[in-house]
């Protein structure tokens, strides 16, 4: 049986309805930041980018984000329901 941390780093290709997903919490992030951070709408929108069309998380901030919205028979967030992760 192989093992995964909740630390480790996730790679995801979203969907389009995982990139709504994601941008309402970018949206509900800038209003708490925005104060705060001269640039804080770029800061907050390429947190995750991780280059080639993906995106980088950790398992655990994943599950927060898109747990909400996965469900049987949902709109699937990520591209082939695939996960890559990168052990620590």
């Amino acid at each position: 049986m192989k093992t995964v941390n909740i630390n480790d780093q996730v790679y995801v290709t979203l969907t389009p309805e995982g990139q709504k997903i994601l941008q309402e919490k970018y949206e509900k992030s800038f209003l708490v930041v925005k104060d705060v951070f001269k640039d804080a709408r770029e800061l907050v929108e390429n947190q995750h980018k991780a280059g080639g069309g993906k995106y980088c998380f950790v398992l655990w901030e994943l599950c927060s984000i898109f747990g909400p919205h996965m469900y049987n028979g949902c709109k699937i967030p990520f591209e082939n329901n695939i996960l890559e992760i990168e052990k620590s």
